[in-house]
């Protein structure tokens, strides 16, 4: 037996839909694991008598729908009406950033470079408006940034600091967490190195520390 089955998109769920006439919720199992949704079931033939004649459609069912990343495999809610099983997938909520925060396009690393051109290709400036993007950053990379050969077309030019003393503290407790990316004093990333840079730039706008950023557009 083979039921006939829809998926409708919204913006918020996966419906499918599938015609289970005779059939109860209790009758179907859902299952859903690593993206795929599940769905099985039967419809049992409960006449005895031979002699009787029906030309609907009975026994087993299996089919699976693969479903993209955005589902939440939690709360799944499930309703039958009609003959209709109904099965309402959420989906994750699209991230709508106002700032996008960006390697620099002068980094000595080719990787940092190719993350910016393919950044800037989506963020085209009469695309932003339509993501909700405002404004586009980058930032400075210790031992990346820095140690890049000179090159005044490609140089970081700080044209937006922001005070960061409360948080310096837990910016480099956070940075610790990066094993392979953290260095020891005295080299670029170690947690002196990381406290100067900031207690520079905080010297700029006379606070204590600071971070600073490259700003590459700006929607008004």
């Amino acid at each position: 037996w083979k039921p006939r089955f829809e998926v409708l998109n919204t913006d918020v769920t996966y419906c499918i839909r599938a015609e289970l006439p005779g059939m109860s919720k209790k009758d179907v199992n859902i299952e859903l694991e690593n993206n795929v949704l599940t769905l099985s079931g039967e419809r049992k033939w409960n006449d005895k008598d031979d002699n009787n004649y029906s030309e609907f459609s009975y026994g087993k069912f299996l089919r699976s729908f693969n479903l993209p990343e955005d589902v939440k495999e939690n709360n799944i809610k499930a309703s039958m009406k009609d003959g209709v099983l109904s099965i309402q997938v959420p989906r994750l909520e699209k991230v709508k950033p106002e700032v996008v925060y960006l390697v620099h396009d002068g980094d000595v690393h080719s990787d940092h470079h190719a993350v910016y051109t393919a950044t800037l290709s989506v963020l085209k400036p009469f695309y932003m408006e339509h993501l909700g993007v405002r404004r586009v950053l980058c930032y400075e990379t210790l031992s990346s940034t820095e140690a890049a050969p000179i090159q005044p077309h490609r140089a970081f030019l700080p044209t937006v600091i922001s005070d960061i003393t409360p948080h310096l503290k837990r910016k480099i407790e956070i940075m610790n967490l990066f094993q392979t990316e953290i260095q020891p004093d005295p080299l670029p990333r170690g947690p002196s190195s990381i406290r100067a840079l900031a207690r520079h730039r905080g010297a700029t706008i006379g606070v204590e520390y600071a971070e600073a950023f490259s700003l590459v557009r700006e929607i008004m």
